[in-house]
């Protein structure tokens, strides 16, 4: 079983108030958008379709309306180290202009580490990409084998039973020490006999995840350089999926070794904590 650790990356979110904007060109604007991150050399990126929204001060849209639904909200979601990601912001922040909003912040991507020295090029950093004494999230070292983490990690039967009466974060105004979990993958992709995108809900299920819900992108690219769009019929499996867990620190965090050794080469894992509110 290979380790796995974590680098502090930037995950960058473009919102759009209206998906059928067009850019330089003729484009549609987020087609615009994810082909200038593709050229940057930027590492991964994804468009989602929105089911409602609008600008504040403008049309709101709906999927009801068959007109509008063609002018529904569209985020792009798009992953990379710091660096990268400052050096294309200022052409993003040129082409996105007053069509919507731009919002980083920073998450833990995990990878696997070969040995004790290469890493694994298919989830991990490319050569060149990590600067010397780039932050490194501390607790990757819970990925590492031990007494606490037993049994195989797709086996739902030893995951530890939720404690509902500790943990909680004390912080006045209802909020918990959350954990987001997210994993982007493709469509077409299997584990143990399923899509990826199932047996992860079903892992999380099994050890009660309070949130787990599935998303399905218009289209996005990876580590291949690859545009993934289902444009036909016969490519609706390319479709990229993203599957994002919501619970409580304490009680989604002890099963986040399980789940990035469960997914092994089959997605990307990207997680990060939130102030997390729910009844």
């Amino acid at each position: 079983m290979g380790e796995y650790e974590a680098q502090q990356w930037t995950v960058l979110q473009v919102g759009l108030w209206n998906g059928a904007i067009t850019g330089a060109r003729g484009r549609l604007l987020y087609r615009a958008i994810l082909r200038s991150a593709l050229d940057a050399g930027i590492r991964g990126g994804t468009a989602w379709i929105g089911i409602e929204g609008g600008h504040g001060r403008g049309a709101f849209r709906s999927v009801e309306s068959e007109v509008a639904s063609n002018e529904l909200p569209v985020m792009l979601a798009f992953v990379d180290h710091a660096l990268p990601i400052a050096r294309w912001l200022p052409d993003l922040r040129t082409m996105v202009d007053t069509h919507g909003v731009v919002v980083s912040d920073d998450a833990s991507v995990w990878f696997r580490v070969l040995g004790s020295g290469g890493r694994d090029g298919r989830t991990g950093s490319r050569t060149g990409d990590t600067p010397q004494g780039a932050p490194r999230d501390a607790s990757r070292d819970a990925l590492r084998p031990s007494g606490d983490v037993s049994g195989d990690a797709s086996d739902g039967e030893d995951a530890p039973s939720r404690d509902d009466s500790g943990g909680r974060a004390s912080r006045g105004d209802g909020a918990d020490e959350g954990l987001m979990v997210q994993v982007y993958t493709v469509e077409g992709r299997t584990l143990q006999g399923k899509p990826v995108y199932q047996a992860v809900a079903e892992f999380l299920r099994k050890r009660g995840v309070l949130w787990v819900y599935t998303t399905r992108g218009l289209t996005g690219f990876g580590e291949q350089r690859r545009v993934h769009e289902p444009q036909w019929l016969l490519r609706a499996h390319d479709a990229p999926v993203m599957v994002t867990a919501l619970d409580r620190q304490d009680r989604l965090g002890p099963h986040l070794p399980g789940l990035v050794q469960f997914v092994g080469h089959e997605g990307l894992v990207v997680s990060r904590s939130v102030r997390w509110h729910h009844p």
